[in-house]
């Protein structure tokens, strides 16, 4: 990948120090193509970039707008960098609505919360690749921007607990990082997400400097507590109609999971994943629950119509 950026460089300065040249849609190419093949490298490895280097970005695409604006090249081009602009565009605005949908970053000033939000790095996850790792050191705090993922514990003999499903605007990892241990448990995406990550030393100012925040903590403690306790009752008590059931309320937790409106987006096989069962056990479950009218089922979306009623299924 950096070696087709270094091509694409080479040919981008050849371009642009043609003496006199007669076809400025071949710079302009060249300029598209330079911006394109970086962004094949810096999207993948998203992880190592913070939101200064995103603005970074969208000023050159602005600039090469600009200028193919004003000079009639072909407007192919300009509809490549507009995509591409859009692109980092997207990951900045995803972030904003991750902060907006956030009770503590509410309460901020708008100087502390610049402070946080400039900290933050994002990451990209694929279907199956890990937010973190049992071992892993307790480095960052961790919201999710879109997507699904798990927490989730590997017995030696391959078999698997689900402590929690973790959808967007959930924030997870506080736990460890106040007991300055090494992570417990794997949090693996179950489809393409979007991960912010704030460092340890940004959550300790935090903590250190502003109460809202210390009471949004001792909140999702004690939510999270009770969600962990209620779901050994389920996996232990519960049929699987009553297991996913609960499954999909805990997904509508207003402290930990909020502004979701009743719609949650998860296919048959996703939520199998989540709560032990196979996807044909988990499509007569909700085949029931809809029968009891408490959801409304549609192709990898479930709407929820009675809350109250999910949580006390089979109790």
């Amino acid at each position: 990948r950096w070696k087709l950026v270094a091509i694409c460089e080479h040919e981008r300065a050849a371009a642009g120090n043609t003496p006199n040249p007669t076809d400025a849609t071949a710079a302009a190419a060249a300029d598209c193509k330079y911006l394109e093949a970086l962004l094949i490298v810096v999207l993948p490895c998203f992880e190592g970039m913070v939101l200064r280097h995103c603005n970074l970005r969208l000023l050159q695409c602005r600039i090469l707008l600009f200028r193919h604006l004003h000079s009639g090249h072909d407007k192919s081009l300009i509809r490549g960098i507009l995509s591409l602009g859009g692109q980092l565009k997207q990951l900045m605005r995803s972030l904003e609505n991750l902060l907006a949908a956030s009770k503590w970053a509410s309460a901020l000033s708008a100087e502390d919360l610049q402070r946080a939000r400039t900290a933050v790095v994002i990451r990209e996850l694929q279907p199956g690749i890990y937010a973190c790792r049992k071992g892993d050191p307790s480095n960052f705090w961790f919201g999710v921007i879109d997507g699904l993922l798990k927490a989730e514990s590997l017995s030696e003999t391959g078999k698997a607990v689900t402590f929690a499903t973790l959808p967007s605007n959930s924030w997870f990892g506080e736990g460890s990082i106040l007991k300055g241990e090494a992570r417990k448990y794997d949090v693996i995406a179950l489809r393409d997400s979007r991960v912010a990550l704030m460092p340890a030393a940004t959550f300790f100012w935090l903590l250190d400097t502003n109460i809202p925040f210390n009471r949004f903590i001792l909140t999702q403690l004690n939510e999270r507590l009770g969600q962990f306790m209620g779901a050994f009752e389920h996996d232990r008590l519960d049929e699987p109609e009553a297991r996913v059931a609960h499954t999909i309320a805990d997904m509508l937790h207003p402290q930990l999971y909020p502004n979701r409106e009743g719609r949650i987006e998860i296919s048959n096989e996703e939520l199998g994943h989540l709560v032990g069962a196979s996807r044909q056990r988990v499509n007569q479950a909700l085949h029931a629950l809809e029968k009891s009218g408490l959801i409304k089922v549609a192709y990898r979306v479930i709407t929820v119509l009675d809350i109250e009623g999910l949580r006390t299924f089979g109790v």
